[in-house]
């Protein structure tokens, strides 16, 4: 066994002990971390895209732009009547040098395939993403964002990474036309921090409601970022000793179905409540 935290009198941490440590810490994946700008991308003209500040890390390999600094990345034209979606990716290689090898990470673009305009959309470059930094790859590619080009312009710039730990601080949902908060002291909302969502508060309906076995209301919705990959149903206290189905689907609707006291259905009145509570993982 090798320490690495600890003084030795010469030098002795690798960067692979190093990586495995990141990995421990923000997961064995890549993702982008919550500092900075978090590498944000913007448009700045039909050939430059700019990424602003922020650390990747990639299978544990951490590489950054620095604080108040940019990286501008040249997206090639298109085509008269093409489109394409090309891919801007952090790029790691490992090369030899002498008896010993150095390492980098930089930003490149991975050119896709152009195809006519039309209902179909290009496909994206394919990355082999089973190759391990770890076991000894050379290289490898973290697609950070897709960018679509349509003939000579950039139309979208669309990311493709987790930010590790990000919290969303509480946010309200948007609600469906047959529900509102209850109080102000309990408001519903939703709150992401890293891939754990939470969701709580407490519901009244807009007007009387029924219920039976096959009906169901939206409650409200939430962004596709936090919402699983696939539904997830879980009971929920109502009024008195009443019982409902609360559903989460992967499109970020919630609804309330089920509504029952006993075996019996009811319904759900102007001046009655709900609570809902529910913790899950996304995917």
């Amino acid at each position: 066994m090798n320490i690495i935290t600890g003084r030795t009198g010469s030098p002795h941490v690798t960067s692979q002990q190093q990586r495995d440590i990141n990995s421990a810490i923000f997961g064995a994946g890549n993702c982008v971390l919550n500092v900075g700008l978090c590498l944000k991308a913007e448009r700045v003209d039909t050939n430059t895209i700019r990424v602003f500040d922020g650390q990747v890390s990639v299978q544990g390999c951490i590489a950054s732009i620095e604080a108040n600094e940019y990286e501008d990345i040249t997206i090639a034209n298109g085509s008269i009547g093409k489109q394409r979606y090309d891919l801007i990716a952090a790029h790691y290689t490992k090369q030899p040098l002498e008896n010993d090898y150095v390492e980098s990470v930089e930003l490149r673009v991975i050119r896709g395939a152009e195809i006519d305009n039309g209902a179909m959309l290009p496909i994206s470059p394919q990355i082999n993403d089973s190759l391990s930094i770890r076991n000894g790859a050379i290289e490898y590619d973290f697609p950070i964002y897709q960018v679509h080009i349509a003939e000579l312009d950039i139309k979208s710039v669309t990311p493709l990474f987790d930010i590790a730990n990000y919290d969303t601080g509480w946010q309200d949902v948007k609600f469906s036309q047959f529900f509102k908060n209850s109080s102000e002291e309990t408001t519903l909302q939703y709150r992401k921090i890293g891939k754990m969502v939470e969701i709580r508060g407490e519901i009244t309906p807009t007007k009387d409601l029924s219920f039976s076995a096959s009906v169901s209301y939206d409650i409200c919705s939430i962004p596709l970022d936090c919402s699983p990959g696939k539904a997830i149903n879980t009971l929920c206290q109502g009024t008195s000793i009443s019982q409902w189905m609360l559903t989460v689907g992967k499109n970020g609707v919630l609804k309330m179905s089920r509504l029952r006291q006993g075996n019996d259905y009811r319904n759900l009145l102007l001046q009655n409540w709900a609570t809902l509570h529910i913790m899950y993982f996304i995917d």
